[in-house]
C-alpha cells in the first residue's frame, strides 16, 4: 500500500550500519521522515544524504546511548526542536559476548544502557507526547535469542529479554494513550557481523526451515508494516523474524 506520511517524524536509534539502515531507507521510501541519534555524525549525515535522495527529510543529533545523560538531553531537545514524533524504533545495540564468569561487568552494564536503558528512557520522554498528539507507534528491535538460549550470549539476551519485559509493563499505560508498542525479534541477519563468514552462513542455513539466512530488509519490511496505518490493531506482538528457525530449532 502505498500511503503518504510526510510530516511523520520517526526517531530512529542505530541507523549507521546493518538492520537499522536498511530500517531508514525502507522507511523514507515509505514517506517518513527520519531523526537519527548517534554517536558518529559523520557516517549519520552520510545515511541522512541518502535519505533525503529519496524524498525523505533526515536530522542527525550527536548523542551517545551509552551515556544516560545524552539520551535524556536529546530526548528534550527533539521535542523542543521538532515536536512529538510519529514513532519511534529503537534499533541500536552492542553485543556482550562471554561465559558467564568471564563477563566485564563494566561492558555488561554499558550494553544493558544502550540495549534497554536508553530505550526506556526515550520511550518514557516520546509516549506521553504521542498520547497528547492523537496516538503513536514504538517499534523495539529485540532478538530470538531473548526467547532461545545460546552459550555465551546470556548479558546481550537479558537485554533483549528485558526490553520485552518492559513493552509488556507498560503496554496498558501506552495504549490508553493510543500508542501501541510492539516487538520485532530478527534470527540470525546477513549484515556486515557476518561478511567473511559463508560457512557458517551455510550451515545455519541448513537449519532454519527457510533455508537461507534473513537479510537487513527483511527486518526492516515488519517494521514499516507496525508504523503503517493497518497494524493498528497490533500491539504487543513479539514478531519473530527468523524464517521459522525460533518455532523448530532443537526438533530437527
Amino acid at each position: 500500500m502505498t500511503m503518504n506520511n510526510h510530516s511523520k517524524w520517526v526517531v530512529l536509534t542505530g541507523a549507521t550500519r546493518g538492520i537499522g539502515r536498511a530500517i531508514a531507507g525502507h522507511l523514507a521510501q515509505a514517506g517518513y521522515d527520519l531523526i537519527l541519534p548517534t554517536r558518529d555524525p559523520a557516517t549519520a549525515e552520510h545515511v541522512a544524504l541518502e535519505l533525503k535522495m529519496l524524498g525523505a527529510r533526515a536530522v542527525v543529533y550527536p548523542c551517545d546511548l551509552s551515556i544516560a545523560q545524552q539520551v535524556e538531553d536529546f530526548a528534550k531537545t527533539v521535542l523542543k526542536e521538532m515536536g512529538t514524533p510519529y514513532g519511534f524504533v529503537s534499533c541500536a545495540g552492542m553485543t556482550c559476548d562471554g561465559l558467564s564468569f568471564q563477563l566485564d561487568i563494566a561492558k555488561v552494564q554499558k550494553t544493558f544502557q544502550v540495549n534497554l536503558f536508553s530505550t526506556m528512557q526515550l520511550t518514557g520522554q516520546f509516549a506521553m507526547p504521542m498520547g497528547r498528539a492523537g496516538g503513536g507507534r514504538i517499534v523495539l528491535i529485540s532478538s530470538v535469542s531473548a526467547w532461545l538460549g545460546n552459550r555465551g550470549n546470556a548479558a546481550y539476551a537479558a537485554t533483549k529479554g528485558g526490553l520485552q519485559a518492559y513493552m509488556k509493563s507498560v503496554l496498558e499505560e501506552f495504549s490508553r494513550r493510543g500508542v501501541t508498542i510492539n516487538a520485532v525479534l530478527p534470527g540470525f541477519i546477513n549484515t556486515d557481523m557476518t561478511q567473511g563468514r559463508d560457512e557458517w552462513i551455510e550451515r545455519m542455513s541448513k537449519r532454519i526451515p527457510a533455508q537461507r539466512v534473513g537479510t537487513p530488509d527483511d527486518v526492516a519490511n515488519a517494521v514499516g508494516f507496525l508504523l503503517a496505518p493497518g497494524a493498528s490493531y497490533i500491539n504487543g506482538a513479539e514478531l519473530a523474524v527468523d524464517g521459522g528457525m525460533s518455532a523448530t530449532l532443537g526438533l530437527n
